[in-house]
């Protein structure tokens, strides 16, 4: 490395290697703790001193402006008005990139003259760090060189490439890139194949199989195969400048290249689609895909920008306009006939050629048909944002979307131009930022440019502006990129008004994914047909995402629809909200009350039937959970949205069809929180049963939540509602109060008088009991007279008097094997269980154990699984089966982990003690 400056050469081994520091950094920044750990890594005492002396002698050498405090002990070399070969030679690299033919040729030999045949990188300086610089600047100068030699080649300076070769294959001798090149320039030569011959078997014992593209070339020269194709001339290299690194796709990267360089490597060609949403970084990937690729393709590369979605002023290249221009760069260049005979000429001039062809910016499949190659190893590179279902009928194409990067990848985008040390202290605003713009590359990359510019303070302001929905679009602003909003607006002008609307709709849909029978019953006023039409449009212009059968919007395309798109609505656009609000809240509870009525059949809630819409119905409470599963993540943003439109028979409704969902996966924070809203609505919108209804559940979850006091009182409220109404479904619901009440009377272990409203309920939980009993029967209701007897049966096991526990809870089980209450018939055997373990029978307690815990698995009901394993545990390690114990443990810690309990460590724990 050689520098000089205004006052003199560069010298003395530790200027020089703090010089060559900051030269070789990112930004020639470098910290103080950088730079001591590199020069004094064994004497850090007094670095800072040191560092500042010598930064002090490079600001005489080249001048007082030339190294920089940038404050928090960085320093910065400005290097522009240096003489430095290391820069000249990778500014001649960058440079290169932007050429083609011989002028890339050219910029490539100045370039690679400014590092002379024997100069040591960074000679004199010794150390790890800058023996990983001089590595890393040698293989800057190898992939100069092979980027040199591809353009020789293509270029056919082939004497050039016979001397080079010969010069650089006894520097680097065991490099397949150097050897390559060295037999394609000889391969023609038939007084030297022995010669070759001798080379290449030396290059196998050496170093083993040769790459595919090395492979080739032996073979060529060992003449297994002919040249692939004659030499023509010009050879077009079209492939604009490379842009942005697509951080986050190599996966994509990786398995696209692998897949081209296999077709390659039998004989054909590839055609590759890449999709994506708008912003997502499609041309990004296929530029870095095209520049990867392209020296597999010798007879050069074609370039095309199809403006497909340039916006509304710019129009989309027509094929013909591609074909002029591509039969240009291949004479003999046909400028007559039709658009089909250009075409035909076209796929007749590829043939005879491996060349790759790049269309970017692809409005459809029609308008890139009649430029896809035919036989041949030409390959074509896709990129648009409708999935081109178009192309689905051609065998040869492949398929592959872009998708947003991982946050970790979306954070480096946003941290480009961010310091390491500025990012401390905002960690969360920026993981904010990358969760507002979800990940979306063209987002992150326009707040990048912007925060290049603003303190770093300024992040989570910026942060705390983007939570408005309304407003975030704003934000996603730059004049040196398209704004979001832009580029969304190119695709929203393409949509038919039906899609439009049913994307305006979409968007108001607080959840995160959609069910198909919603999205239908959302476009209700259009026929079924229309709708899935309207649908599939938006799906193939990827502004819908489909996943595993259901539907969802990046947020940015909501923001968007929601708030930017224009249409023309026949009313109001208030009114359109609320009628698509209205649509939204009644399928969602209809489809939760129809899991609702499998999980809990005897549980009656005045919905109604769906009116014009179907919903799905699931054949078993399996099905019904699994539902719930998918269904719960909108449930909760439509409970908002039922209360911030003041819908009031959602308001109640929707937490009542929850309940036995959420208890069952023991979420019973959510159920507290919206049932105490609910009862608020009822108490002016329900009947006395539904009202006494809604204290059960919050009383339920109260009890769940072992807040046994709260659910005791709580259902002195719902006893007092039912006791008066002499109706039906008032004594109906009375008998559910008082069964829940004895339940919580138990519980306290109360069995003395307790009040309720005006009068006394004797014998505390076994008049509860009784009372509900006597009631259940009068209503024939089965699956609540076993519930009573069960109960009853726990209050005599309770008084050690086993054999009557066992004679009631026998019975008890014989009514409700009648019935469809699986719940009620697990909770019965576990209790039977509970009697024998009492009475020392273990063998019958633990096969009844066994049975519960595998009928509450069976109707995927965790809480309740998860209880009768703990009892069966208890029951094993008493009885001195420690493994049988372990087990049962092992399930339980699993339920909870699922159901994300507070008390994991505990079930931990106790197994830890086990072993």
């Amino acid at each position: 490395m050689n520098a000089k400056g205004r006052g003199g050469t560069l010298s003395g081994s530790m200027r020089l290697a703090l010089f060559a520091l900051l030269v070789m950094a990112e930004g020639y920044r470098c910290s103080e703790d950088q730079i001591i750990e590199a020069l004094w890594p064994e004497k850090r005492e007094g670095g800072r001193r040191r560092v500042h002396r010598l930064v002090s002698d490079l600001r005489d050498v080249f001048g007082k402006g030339a190294v920089i405090n940038e404050g928090r002990g960085t320093y910065v070399l400005i290097v522009k008005s240096m003489s430095l070969d290391v820069l000249r030679f990778r500014t001649g690299v960058r440079e290169a990139r932007g050429l083609q033919g011989r002028k890339r040729f050219d910029r490539l030999v100045e370039a690679l003259n400014e590092w002379p045949a024997g100069a040591e990188a960074l000679h004199g300086l010794v150390g790890r760090p800058f023996a990983l610089l001089r590595e890393n600047l040698i293989n800057e100068r190898m992939h100069a060189l092979h980027d040199l030699l591809e353009t020789a080649w293509q270029i056919r300076e082939i004497e050039w490439l016979r001397a080079e070769t010969q010069k650089w294959i006894r520097e680097a001798q065991d490099d397949p890139t150097i050897f390559r090149f060295y037999l394609k320039a000889r391969s023609g030569d038939k007084s030297s194949r022995q010669e070759l011959k001798t080379m290449m078997r030396k290059w196998r014992k050496n170093n083993g199989d040769p790459d595919e593209e090395l492979r080739r070339a032996m073979d060529t020269v060992l003449g297994r195969v002919s040249a692939v194709r004659r030499s023509f001339e010009p050879v077009p290299d079209q492939l604009p400048r490379e842009g942005r690194t697509p951080r986050g796709q190599d996966d994509l990267l990786e398995e696209v290249e692998s897949l081209v360089k296999a077709r390659l490597a039998s004989g054909r060609g590839a055609s590759i689609a890449v999709s994506g949403m708008p912003g997502v970084g499609k041309s990004t990937v296929l530029l870095n895909l095209a520049w990867r690729l392209r020296s597999k393709f010798p007879d050069g590369v074609l370039y095309f920008n199809m403006r497909g979605f340039s916006g509304a002023d710019v129009r989309p290249a027509t094929t013909e306009e591609v074909l002029d221009s591509f039969l240009a760069a291949l004479p003999p260049f046909m400028s007559n006939g039709s658009c089909e005979a250009k075409s035909g000429a076209f796929r007749s001039l590829v043939a005879q050629r491996a060349m790759l062809i790049v269309l970017d910016d692809v409005r459809n499949a029609e308008q890139i048909l009649p430029l896809l190659p035919g036989t041949g190893l030409s390959t074509v590179l896709v990129a648009s944002r409708q999935k081109l279902a178009g192309l689905q009928s051609l065998q040869e194409v492949e398929f592959r979307t872009v998708e947003p990067p991982e946050e970790a990848a979306a954070l480096e985008i946003l941290w480009q131009y961010v310091p390491v040390s500025d990012r401390r202290g905002h960690e969360q605003a920026f993981v904010n930022l990358v969760r507002f713009c979800e990940r979306l590359p063209l987002a992150l990359v326009i707040l990048a440019w912007r925060l290049r510019n603003l303190p770093v303070r300024a992040v989570s302001r910026l942060a705390q502006e983007m939570e408005d929905e309304c407003s975030r679009l704003d934000h996603l602003e730059h004049p040196s990129e398209r704004s979001v909003m832009t580029v969304l607006q190119c695709s929203a002008r393409l949509l038919s008004p039906a899609a439009r609307l049913l994307l305006r709709r979409l968007s108001v849909h607080p959840g995160p994914t959609v069910r198909w029978e919603a999205v239908m019953h959302l476009n209700s006023g259009e026929s079924e047909m229309n709708s899935s039409r309207a649908l599939e449009e938006l799906i193939e212009a990827n502004l819908v995402e489909c996943q595993s059968k259901r539907f969802r919007l990046h947020d940015l395309v909501r923001s968007f629809s929601r708030h930017r798109m224009e249409l023309d609505l026949s009313d109001s656009v208030i009114d359109f909200e609320k009628k698509t609000v209205l649509n939204i809240l009644e399928y969602q509870l209809h489809c939760i009350r129809s899991c609702d009525k499998v999980l809990n059949p005897r549980r009656v809630l005045p919905i109604g039937e769906p009116e014009g819409f179907g919903v799905y119905v699931p054949e078993s409470r399996g099905e019904a959970m699994s539902c719930l599963d998918e269904e719960y993540p909108a449930a909760l943003p439509c409970i908002e949205l039922a209360h911030e439109w003041k819908s009031e028979r959602h308001m109640w409704m929707l937490p009542m069809a929850l309940v036995a969902y959420q208890w069952q996966r023991n979420r019973l924070s959510d159920a507290m929180k919206w049932l105490r809203m609910a009862v608020d609505t009822a108490e002016t919108f329900a009947s006395a049963p539904d009202l006494a209804m809604v204290h059960r559940m919050i009383a339920g979850t109260q009890w769940r939540s072992k807040q046994f006091n709260l659910a005791e009182s709580t259902l002195r409220r719902s006893i007092a509602l039912s006791k008066d109404d002499e109706s039906a479904a008032g004594r109906l619901s009375l008998a559910h109060s008082l069964q829940a009440y004895g339940v919580a009377l138990r519980k306290k272990n109360q069995q003395v008088e307790h009040t309720v409203g005006n009068e006394a309920v004797d014998g505390g939980s076994l008049g509860c009991f009784q009372w509900a009993l006597s009631l259940f029967r009068e209503l024939s209701d089965r699956a609540g007279e076993a519930a009573a007897l069960n109960g009853l049966g726990t209050l005599h096991h309770d008084r050690g008097e086993y054999d009557d526990a066992l004679r009631i809870c026998a019975e008890a089980l014989r009514v409700v094997e009648s019935t469809s209450d699986r719940a009620g018939y697990a909770n019965t055997l576990c209790t039977l269980a509970k009697i024998h373990v009492s009475r020392a029978e273990r063998e019958e307690a633990f096969d009844l154990y066994r049975k519960s815990a595998a009928v509450y698995q069976g109707i995927d009901d965790w809480a309740g699984e998860d209880d009768v394993l703990c009892r069966f545990a208890d029951a094993l390690v008493m009885d001195g089966r420690i493994a049988e114990a372990e087990a049962a443990l092992e399930r339980v810690l699993a339920l909870r982990e699922r159901m994300g309990t507070a008390d994991v460590e505990q079930v931990r724990s106790r197994l830890e003690g086990l072993r």
